[in-house]
């Protein structure tokens, strides 16, 4: 609590009897150089990624985080598990995220997002985030993606599902244009991008919607399924394709 005292000075004498204490000296007087030293000589990971977290310098962000520090992994899990959740300042959570994102190292980013926005409650309605926790796992672990378009309900949706379908994951674009509600957009991917008419037509049946029968009517007709077809068109109430559904009828008798 002095605010007179000399941290580096004051810091230099206690890392060799007590590094907590000198950790809390060095913080004191933003000493990156000599707290990070320190807490990767007496593997303090805790301590480092807590200062980190606090500290918000870009500069030492890209040092902590970068390829060539034998430590970064350590630390990293040390501000995922213990840093991060202690954290309630939303402008330090957004900055700690940013730091991971200008690093490059997507595997970790997803670690972190994932803590902040699964477990902190000041943080689970936070749409920005889970659309990039959403994103970055398109990019680099596709097996948690669909976990995330279930569970999380503040994405932007519509941008979601382009993603999604761009990275040519259809079931989980199919999953997230059910969960808000757009079985039009669901029944579309089933079809254009599945290819697969029985699931379309299973869904048509579970939500009954002239929109979505509709989909699955002209599917069904091109697909030469022409008795099928005509009961979709008429649960569509659609007759615009009329002329189309008599040649069909005609040509297979």
């Amino acid at each position: 609590e002095n605010q007179y005292y000399d941290p580096k000075f004051v810091g230099q004498i206690l890392a060799k009897r007590d590094a907590h204490l000198a950790c809390i000296a060095f913080a004191k007087g933003n000493c990156d150089d000599e707290l990070i030293e320190l807490t990767n000589q007496h593997q303090l990971y805790k301590e480092q990624a807590r200062y980190c977290v606090a500290r918000q310098s870009p500069e030492l962000w890209a040092r902590v985080l970068s390829p060539d520090n034998e430590h970064m992994k350590l630390v990293v899990d040390a501000v995922i598990s213990t840093a991060l959740p202690e954290c309630d300042d939303p402008d330090k959570v957004s900055q700690t995220v940013k730091a991971f994102i200008d690093a490059q190292i997507p595997t970790q980013l997803l670690g972190l997002l994932e803590k902040v926005v699964m477990e902190s409650p000041q943080f689970q309605n936070n749409t920005s985030l889970q659309n990039l926790l959403i994103i970055t796992a398109i990019k680099s672990d596709t097996s948690r993606v669909m976990t995330y378009v279930t569970r999380l309900n503040d994405y932007t949706w519509d941008k979601i599902c382009e993603h999604l379908i761009q990275a040519q994951l259809y079931d989980e674009a199919i999953a997230a244009y059910k969960k808000f509600g757009q079985n039009v957009e669901a029944v579309r991917v089933m079809l254009n991008y599945n290819n697969n008419i029985q699931a379309a037509s299973d869904w048509a049946q579970h939500c009954d919607e002239p929109s979505v029968w509709g989909e699955v009517a002209r599917a069904q007709l091109a697909a030469g399924q022409v008795v099928d077809s005509i009961e979709s068109f008429i649960k569509a109430k659609d007759t615009k394709e009329y002329n189309q559904v008599i040649n069909v009828a005609e040509e297979q008798g």
